[in-house]
């Protein structure tokens, strides 16, 4: 049998390495030869070859993760940022912890638990009552809290005068970036 029958009927199903060292060439020279006659690897094959990659990729993966062995403290952290801050037993509490603390009903008969942190169309609910200035009837189509009359003229005060957005932005207790959109909107009405 010459090469080139050995080719045709070994090449769809073995590994090059295999076929050069049998024959004789080199790999570059079996790949070479294949594609001259236009022998391919069979879809089996290849598919082996791809599943036997991802075992190896996988694998090599997996040895690179480092064995870890947190100290309580290390875990009191990891659990409190899974959970909020109800866990933190090593640091100060803040005024919200109650809520955090349990995912029922606690002794101030307050129904926070996870659904207060997820359920956003309720939290926005609960908040807007707190403060007058979310504006529920538009509150998506918005991207910040309303301006009073006085915080508009306040901005439009202070940008005159030369202060920077992020100025204006810590002056008014405002984000950076509210402050920036809302001078966006002013010039565009022409009011600044």
């Amino acid at each position: 049998m010459d090469k080139l029958e050995y080719l045709q009927k070994f090449y769809p199903n073995t590994d090059n390495k295999v076929l050069a060292k049998y024959l004789g060439i080199s790999e570059q020279s079996v790949r070479r030869v294949a594609s001259k006659y236009n022998i391919k690897k069979s879809k089996e094959y290849m598919k082996k070859q791809h599943e036997l990659l991802l075992k190896a990729k996988e694998a090599k993966y997996l040895s690179s993760i480092r064995e870890l062995h947190p100290t309580n403290y290390q875990l009191n952290i990891i659990i409190d940022s899974i959970l909020g801050d109800g866990n933190s037993s090593y640091a100060p509490r803040s005024k919200n912890a109650y809520y955090r603390d349990h995912f029922f009903k606690n002794n101030m008969n307050v129904d926070y638990g996870m659904d207060y942190k997820w359920n956003i169309d309720k939290r926005i609910l609960k908040e807007s009552k707190n403060d007058r200035r979310i504006n529920l009837s538009n509150f998506y189509s918005r991207k910040f809290l309303s301006y009073t009359n006085e915080e508009i003229d306040k901005i439009i005060d202070l940008k005159k005068r030369g202060f920077s957005d992020k100025e204006i932005a810590d002056k008014l207790n405002r984000t950076y970036w509210g402050i920036v959109w809302k001078i966006r909107v002013l010039k565009a009405k022409n009011m600044s």
